[in-house]
């Protein structure tokens, strides 16, 4: 193949790359959650998380276990009074407590 040829392979692997790594689950939870001092921020709202006893995550679907790992590793140590169900593969090891995992299989 001619050097122009390889050039253009190379730029669009180059942009192919590029677009997997901004569209990572985890960077999207960072960019929409926000926690701090105990405040979580989403979508234009704010929830002060010590005035809620329990809060409940249900996450469904193909990405509902990468989605589950991004969010919870977002809220760190206030994510400890999450408890919810994972409709869906949770590839980041045990679940934290409180969580259940359902159907494994594709969903």
């Amino acid at each position: 193949m001619d050097s122009m040829g390889d050039q253009l392979r190379q730029e669009a692997v180059g942009i192919f790359r590029s677009a997997l790594e901004v569209s990572r689950v985890g960077l999207a939870m960072e960019r929409c959650v926000i926690v701090d001092n105990g405040v979580m921020a989403m979508d234009g709202h704010r929830y002060e998380l010590q005035e809620y006893g329990r809060v409940v995550l249900v996450a469904i679907g193909k990405a509902a276990g990468t989605m589950t790992a991004g969010l919870l590793q977002q809220l760190g140590e206030a994510g400890s009074q999450f408890e919810g169900i994972v409709a869906g593969f949770y590839e980041d090891g045990e679940l934290p407590e409180g969580f259940r995992e359902i159907g494994r299989a594709h969903v």
